[in-house]
């Protein structure tokens, strides 16, 4: 998947290749246009994606309020857990975190002999 990304941006730009004039024309402007020229459509990417995340970086309080808020609008439970319930519930998170926990560790080591063998 990255090498056809990595080839979509080699084939529109070349990092080892000249420009029609080498050398940065002066002043500030000129310089500043004379490099953004020359991957135009690289810029214009970057400048929406930083946008797009700038956008998010400001809702995210937005969000973290609703998720804040949602326990609020869920009715109390009208009685008292036991202390036995609530230590059935820690038993049953431990066991689903150890059984969770060894399952990727087996398949990390499947994955890990599987690359070894690719050659």
């Amino acid at each position: 998947m990255f090498n056809s990304l990595i080839a979509w941006f080699d084939a529109r730009y070349s990092p080892v290749g000249l420009a029609a004039h080498p050398h940065p024309p002066m002043g500030l402007r000129k310089f500043v246009l004379y490099f953004v020229d020359q991957f135009r459509t690289a810029f214009l990417i970057r400048l929406v994606l930083v946008a797009i995340g700038s956008v998010a970086d400001a809702m995210m309080p937005i969000f973290v309020g609703l998720v804040a808020r949602l326990p609020a609008a869920v009715a109390p439970v009208p009685h008292r857990r036991g202390a036995a319930t609530v230590r059935a519930d820690l038993l049953n998170a431990a066991a689903t975190m150890t059984v969770s926990s060894s399952a990727v560790r087996r398949a990390l080591a499947a994955s890990e002999l599987d690359d070894g063998q690719d050659g």
